[in-house]
């Protein structure tokens, strides 16, 4: 079947809001509400994830996220589902060269995420999970095992897309929303070649799967801001942590959210002027930093993604 592949551009969407707006504005609406709708629609049993992605040549940049790289797994897989049921074994855009022990001859979920991930200098074991020929595994579930089977995420781009990354310099790292904006482009055209009906159930593990992603992404930044605002304070005088509530995703998992009044009442011998102008200050540097903003927009792509899963198709 001949294909064709549907560009994504998020650069002007007005769906791509600041999901990281508690930093700014500690209780975000935006950001609550998302998290009470995915709580609501979503498994909520917990789940042990690593990161995604790495400083290997050819993985994706600012991927260290050790809750969603699983996540981003199971996703890839959905997608390659997708493309292998509208076009065909041998004939997909995501892991073109991956043949399986599958009926059709494509790959089961292990031999997919074996094929696609980034091996490092001396090699490494391969991961193993108990889905066998189970090709629509439960998200969260199959995100565990990776996990336990010492999944990291590093996935090789050159391995996942080989039309775009096949002949990549050896020490090119594409951004995160360069590859994922490509697989939601292998997605969106399988859409729109059969509709969604036919892909129902392959669309649901990838909203669900991108949907935890996103959590994860938010979680992961929130908790690094905590550790980096310390440092800053510590640095400054204060020989105390900021106080922080304990946050539960939608896995079951939780996280640690900076919670400034909690920190002001803890501390009434401190100028509060002084420290909301010492804590405005570090927004400032924080945000401004590239390891933020990489990451800061991996978090971004990642709800536009959802955004437009979750959307009807419209060509």
């Amino acid at each position: 079947m001949s294909r064709r592949v549907l560009k994504m551009d998020f650069s002007k969407d007005e769906r791509l809001k600041d999901v990281l707006g508690w930093l700014r504005k500690e209780n975000s609406n935006d950001w609550e509400r998302q998290r009470g709708y995915y709580a609501e629609n979503l498994h909520k049993e917990g789940a042990t994830t690593l990161c995604f992605g790495g400083s290997r040549p050819n993985t994706m940049q600012a991927m260290a996220s050790y809750r969603a790289g699983p996540y981003l797994g199971v996703y890839l897989w959905y997608a390659y589902r997708m493309d292998v049921i509208v076009f065909g074994a041998g004939n997909t855009i995501i892991a073109r060269d991956c043949r399986g022990s599958s009926v059709d001859g494509s790959c089961l979920f292990d031999e997919f995420i074996n094929k696609i991930r980034a091996i490092p200098p001396g090699g490494s074991p391969r991961f193993r999970t108990n889905i066998g020929a189970n090709l629509l595994p439960d998200p969260k579930d199959a995100a565990a095992q990776l996990s336990a089977a010492g999944y990291a995420g590093n996935t090789d781009v050159r391995r996942l897309l080989p039309d775009d990354y096949e002949n990549m310099d050896g020490h090119t790292t594409p951004p995160f929303s360069e590859v994922f904006d490509k697989i939601l482009g292998v997605i969106q055209a399988c859409r729109d070649e059969v509709g969604d009906e036919p892909l129902a159930a392959q669309l649901l593990g990838a909203r669900d799967s991108m949907a935890y992603n996103h959590e994860a992404r938010v979680a992961d930044q929130s908790e690094k801001a905590i550790e980096n605002v310390n440092i800053w304070l510590h640095k400054r005088g204060y020989t105390w942590d900021v106080e922080t509530s304990t946050e539960t995703l939608s896995d079951g998992s939780t996280y640690e959210k900076f919670d400034s009044q909690a920190t002001l009442d803890a501390h009434p011998e401190v100028n509060a002027v002084d420290l909301t102008q010492t804590i405005s200050d570090f927004v400032a540097e924080y945000s401004a930093s590239k390891k933020y903003q990489n990451h800061f927009l991996a978090a971004q792509a990642s709800q536009g993604y959802q955004s437009v899963l979750n959307s009807e198709f419209c060509d």
